[in-house]
């Protein structure tokens, strides 16, 4: 039968974009497959279409390289479907007569023949050729990204699957899920973790605590599946080098009593390790310890290198240079130390100390100087006749001591220097005791008490200096009603 090129591609369109009825577009006696198809595998629903005019009396699909050979997978005969694709549940036919793998699988590729027998008898057939290719995922098996950035991690399939996950390797937790259309991230979305239409893995502001090995897995309908796996490494850019003395600074001086110590070099919060080394300008020695690493909670290290150090004797200061080189450093970076042995002297922090007490020790002197009545204060008595005040007999030192039973009022404080000051205080005495005397004489009802003055030791250098003038009282009064 004739027809032209025009019909002939509006009948292959037709096939392409929509289900339509074979006796609306093919001519009589003609079956139109398509050449060749492409499977992938694990494809599922995949299909194969056999388009001819009119109702068949039977149909069949075949597989084979002619007719005559080929095998028998599927029947249509009086509107019931059979065989052994059909028994075996692999295989389907549409009401269009379109043959459909429910799942591709390398076997499946080969030539498929349709057979139609008409009303009329007629025999026509006509076959497709089916490629199946091995299933890939386009994976990335190792990647790395630094803190703060954001990871994508691809998982390129050839077709749309039923099902798709990320997991996480080590605690099998899925991270993120496509299943029939519908994508859901299981994990916390705080993590900014999301799958993405190209079934992509996308982990935004990403930390140390992220790295790990992922798994994307594809599922068929009849629960094949594959896997790939990306090791996701996640680096971290830290501080330093510098010594322990400097607080963080990249320079410093540090000063020392002894001529042998350890100085410390600390690299913080690094990932991957760096590489430290330490040297010194002179020829001081110089004896690197084995490193040390310290853990921090976000996974980054602390790198600690410790040297012992001991200076030349003919060396009063020596500089020490800590040098660190990585990928987490942006590349070399160093820090300086300038060590001074303060051998003989104070060191500057103890010599401060001490000037600030000596100042504040000099001070106080002044103020003591300038207002000594309120440093140095002693206390008489009022000079009248009374019980506490009456002298003592047979030569006893008088006293003014206020620790007697009877509340005596009394003081032994330490006198000025000052050698008219003494001159004033012991007239002042003088003239106590003189008044008592007077007193005594013109009370004839009164027992007069024998009063005895004591000893005034009084030593009054040529510099004008004055030694402690001490007054004992001791008296007792009695007092007798005549």
């Amino acid at each position: 039968m004739e027809f032209t090129i025009i019909t002939f591609l509006v009948i292959i369109s037709a096939m392409y974009h929509g289900h339509v009825r074979s006796e609306n577009v093919i001519p009589e006696g003609v079956i139109l497959t398509q050449p060749h198809v492409v499977f992938w595998e694990g494809q599922d629903m995949s299909s194969i279409p056999c388009r001819f005019k009119g109702s068949p009396s039977v149909l069949s699909w075949m597989k084979g390289e002619s007719v005559n050979t080929a095998e028998e997978l599927l029947t249509f005969s009086n509107g019931v479907k059979g065989g052994l694709g059909i028994d075996e549940g692999i295989l389907d036919l549409t009401d269009d007569y379109t043959l459909v793998f429910k799942s591709v699988e390398l076997g499946t590729a080969g030539k498929y023949i349709c057979r139609v027998v008409n009303t009329e008898g007629i025999l026509i057939h006509n076959n497709t050729i089916v490629i199946v290719h091995e299933f890939q995922m386009q994976t990335t098996p190792t990647l790395t990204v630094w803190k703060g950035e954001t990871a994508s991690l691809p998982c390129g399939l050839p077709y749309t699957p039923y099902r798709a996950q990320w997991v996480n390797k080590s605690s099998e937790e899925v991270v993120a899920s496509y299943t029939d259309g519908i994508f859901s991230s299981p994990s916390d979305e705080e993590r900014g973790l999301s799958m993405e239409e190209d079934f992509s893995l996308t982990i935004r502001e990403v930390n140390v605590l992220d790295q790990s090995t992922l798994k994307c897995e594809i599922f068929t309908h009849d629960s094949r599946s594959w896997e790939n796996f990306t090791e996701l490494t996640v680096n971290a850019y830290g501080d330093g080098p510098s010594f322990d003395d400097c607080m963080g600074l990249g320079y410093c001086r540090k000063e020392v009593n002894v001529r042998e110590f350890r100085l410390t070099c600390i690299v913080r919060g690094v990932k991957p390790d760096v590489t430290m080394a330490l040297a010194v300008a002179g020829n001081s020695k110089l004896r690197l310890l084995p490193a040390s690493y310290k853990r921090r909670e976000d996974g980054t290290n602390d790198q600690i290198l410790y040297a012992n150090v001991s200076i030349d004797l003919d060396r009063n200061s020596e500089t020490f240079t800590c040098t660190a080189d990585g990928e987490a450093l942006h590349g070399i970076a160093s820090a300086t130390i300038t060590v001074e042995v303060m051998s003989g002297k104070l060191p500057t922090a103890i010599l401060i100390v001490v000037i600030i007490m000596s100042i504040a020790i000099v001070a106080g002197l002044v103020f003591c100087l300038v207002f000594k009545r309120k440093c140095f204060h002693k206390t008489y008595g009022d000079g009248q006749d009374t019980e506490q005040g009456q002298a003592t007999k047979n030569g006893e030192k008088l006293s003014l001591s206020n620790q007697n039973e009877q509340g005596r009022p009394s003081g032994t404080e330490e006198l000025s220097d000052d050698l008219d000051s003494a001159v004033k205080k012991q007239d002042a005495y003088d003239e106590f005791l003189e008044d008592r005397n007077k007193e005594s004489e013109q009370t004839p009802l009164m027992h007069q008490t024998e009063v005895q003055k004591t000893e005034v030791t009084e030593d009054i250098s040529g510099s004008k200096e004055s030694k402690d003038k001490e007054y004992n009282y001791k008296g007792r009064n009695e007092q007798n009603q005549t």
